[in-house]
Formats: C-alpha cells, sequence, structure tokens
C-alpha cells in the first residue's frame, strides 16, 4: 500500500524505518548464512583432506564400507553435525 504524506510526514518516515528494519534483519539472515556456508565449506576441504591422506579417489566411503568415521552398520543421524539443519 504507497504511503501517503502525512503533515509531520509520519507514514513516509515510519515506511523509512521499517525498511531499515527489514534491511538490518536481511544483513543478519545474509551474515549468518554467510557464517554456515563457510562451516559447510571448511568441513568439505576436511574431508577432502582425510580422503587424500587416506589414499581414496572419488566418492568418500561408497567403495569402502564403515570407512565413513562410524563404525559399521551405524545409522546416520537426523541433523548430524550440520548448523544449518536445524532450521529446515
Amino acid at each position: 500500500m504507497p504511503a501517503t504524506a502525512a503533515p509531520g510526514g509520519g507514514d513516509v518516515s515510519e515506511r523509512y524505518e521499517q525498511l531499515r528494519q527489514e534491511m538490518e534483519d536481511n544483513l543478519r539472515k545474509l551474515r549468518r548464512v554467510i557464517r554456515e556456508s563457510q562451516a559447510i565449506a571448511e568441513e568439505m576441504e576436511r574431508l577432502l583432506q582425510t580422503t587424500t591422506a587416506d589414499g581414496r579417489a572419488g566418492a568418500a566411503g561408497e567403495s569402502h564400507p564403515g570407512s565413513n568415521g562410524r563404525p559399521r552398520g551405524e545409522k546416520r543421524r537426523a541433523g548430524g553435525r550440520w548448523p544449518w539443519a536445524k532450521d529446515r
């Protein structure tokens, strides 16, 4: 709904403050996504280094049952260690 100009500019200043608050909220969300993305990238780098150090090429653990860091037969739990999985 378009803002109407009141004598004191109330609607315009209210809309400005609302937009400013939305921008701050979006910036906080963006920073959180960046932090989570960096954490994922670091985990991927660590896994890549681990698989390289172990002499495995290709997908980790596909050809080596039980080599995923968990005992054989242990199922993966939902959410795991990924920080972004909690919100979804």
